[in-house]
């Protein structure tokens, strides 16, 4: 080995430093490509001092690849700060993305800008009214004033979109009523957007209920952009009249005092019927927004079977003359199927944290899930069924198990309980072959 080519470890710094220059010295260069068909070139050098009567002398340092510098290429750069007469903050006003105000008087949006005088002799200063006026969404209030020595104001300029455009409007402004050349451009932007409904989720997914059992779920309606909005919800009919019905426990209108509402939907049938469909909410302007909904109502308990376990201490089974047994629900426990926040018996027995977790829960799916505790017993449940059900492979966790092997826990089930391998499958030889 050369002892020229082991490090030092004490100087590992002072070597990362040395790098960390030359990759800043190297980023500093930048490699323009001249096109005949795009020529001449033309740069735009700014130049924004840091420091009053602060003079810069410098040769631009431009070079010609594969040759270096050329005297024909030589550019001196001269440049001083000098004292301001007059200060502005800040020179460009950006509104970003605003939404378009619906309504008879809709309220613009505004910022604020500073200017001030530093110099000893007082100012006037004015605007361009036309190059505003011709924006037709831009307002500067006032547009013209005296300023004191070292004296200081504000001027509000707002922004009221028209069209989900973007706007840009620059102004100039005078000092003294000297209009041959403005002493800086004031420059204006902005971005509308049209007003919108949009929900806190991306669909509705009702609980899984017994026949004639309401299934209720919550989701929250919100806006950006009305002013006064009555909701106007259609439940879309591709799939049939369905028995769902929506209720506004906080009222059905939005506005400016009221940015979201709370809906209720509530569905019950006699039938065993699964579905899913939208709920459409119309603006004034006839504008759609919509969400999915879903829901299952049966009389089999393996469909019913997350309900049985979010109220097992408040259903009974009905039995009648040559009729199918069927589950019912006491009236006292209607609020655990969704209708309330606050945790029923099946919750009481967790104590106050499983109460918490209840809550917070039902504010991600708008209704009270299966206990946690209960939902891991089920786990543990099938992953000792499995065991003891299968010879040839067996199950330590459900279902991280089943997930980290693509679902083959599930093929040999189905080959082992029906006698036939699941189409689809590719066979042992053809894997190996493949690799």
């Amino acid at each position: 080995m050369n002892p020229e080519d082991l490090q030092d470890p004490l100087n590992e710094d002072e070597m990362d430093e040395d790098e960390e220059a030359d990759d800043e010295e190297q980023n500093r260069h930048v490699q323009i490509s001249l096109k005949p068909e795009k020529s001449p070139l033309r740069l735009q050098l700014k130049y924004t001092p840091a420091d009053v009567e602060d003079p810069r002398d410098f040769v631009l340092p431009l070079k010609l690849a594969g040759v270096g510098e050329m005297g024909a290429l030589k550019r001196v750069v001269r440049g001083v700060g000098v004292k301001p007469r007059f200060l502005l903050e800040p020179t460009v006003v950006n509104f970003r993305t605003k939404v378009i105000a619906k309504g008879s008087k809709p309220l613009p949006f505004h910022n604020d800008i500073t200017i001030s005088n530093p110099d000893h002799n007082a100012i006037n200063w004015s605007i361009d009214r036309e190059a505003l006026d011709e924006s037709k969404v831009f307002q500067m209030n006032p547009t013209e004033g005296r300023l004191e020595p070292a004296a200081h104001s504000t001027v509000r300029v707002t922004f009221n979109p028209l069209e989900p455009i973007e706007y840009v409007c620059k102004v100039p402004l005078y000092l003294d009523g000297d209009r041959a050349k403005p002493y800086l451009m004031i420059e204006f932007r902005g971005e509308g957007a049209d007003a919108k409904i949009y929900f806190d989720r991306r669909e509705v997914i009702l609980p899984c209920t017994p026949l004639d059992i309401p299934a209720r779920a919550t989701f929250m309606v919100c806006h950006n952009g009305y002013e006064n909005l009555e909701l106007r919800p259609k439940i879309a009919n591709e799939v049939g009249k369905l028995p769902i019905e929506l209720n506004f426990p906080d009222g059905n209108n939005l506005g400016v005092t009221k940015q979201k509402l709370k809906v209720e939907a509530v569905f019950t049938c006699s039938k065993p019927l699964s579905f899913t469909t939208f709920i459409d909410f119309f603006d004034d302007e006839g504008n759609k927004f919509s969400i999915p909904i879903s829901g299952t109502t049966d009389n089999s308990i393996f469909t019913i079977f997350s309900f049985m376990q979010r109220n097992p201490d408040e259903i009974s089974f009905e039995v009648a003359p040559d009729r199918p047994i069927k589950l019912i629900q006491d009236a006292s426990s209607e609020q655990e199927s969704g209708k309330t926040g606050l945790p029923g018996k099946a919750f009481s027995k967790a104590g106050v944290a499983s109460s918490v977790i209840s809550r917070t829960a039902k504010s991600l799916v708008g209704f009270n899930p299966v206990p946690l505790t209960m939902l891991e017993k089920n786990c543990e449940y099938v992953g000792r069924w499995y065991n003891a059900t299968m010879q040839s492979s067996s199950l330590s966790s459900f279902p991280t198990d089943v997930i980290h092997q693509n679902g083959q826990h599930i093929f040999d089930l189905v080959a082992y309980l029906s006698g036939k391998r699941p189409p689809g499958q590719a066979s042992k030889a053809a894997l190996a072959a493949n690799s």
